[in-house]
């Protein structure tokens, strides 16, 4: 096969890719400890969100777990879960276009072929 339908081939499987990890983190359920940092939001705007994550941070940091990922998940659940599904999504493709980098695969100047 030519160099151009591996190209095309490579690009088909890039997007199939990603178009499952964006599903599974949409339709992922909450899960454990996930309910303590979550408040049910029904039509809030985010100033009453952020209120209530700055009133929910210091007390979990100091009197339960000081750990960066609890404070990310009260951080994330608290917002809406479109905006989650495009921080994710941006960031896979953002370590897998690093990754590329790294190995190789993708020069600055072939970057945009």
């Amino acid at each position: 096969m030519s160099a151009k339908v591996w190209h095309g081939v490579l690009v088909i499987l890039a997007c199939a890719t990603l178009a499952i990890f964006a599903y599974v983190f949409w339709i992922a359920p909450m899960q454990g400890e996930d309910y303590a940092f979550a408040r049910r939001f029904v039509d809030a705007g985010l100033q009453p969100r952020l209120d209530w994550m700055l009133h929910k941070w210091p007390i979990q940091f100091t009197q339960w777990n000081a750990r960066l990922g609890e404070q990310l998940a009260i951080f994330w659940l608290n917002l809406p879960k479109s905006l989650f599904l495009l921080a994710t999504v941006a960031c896979f493709v953002g370590m897998n276009v690093l990754c590329a980098f790294m190995l190789g695969g993708v020069t600055a100047g072939s970057a945009g072929r």
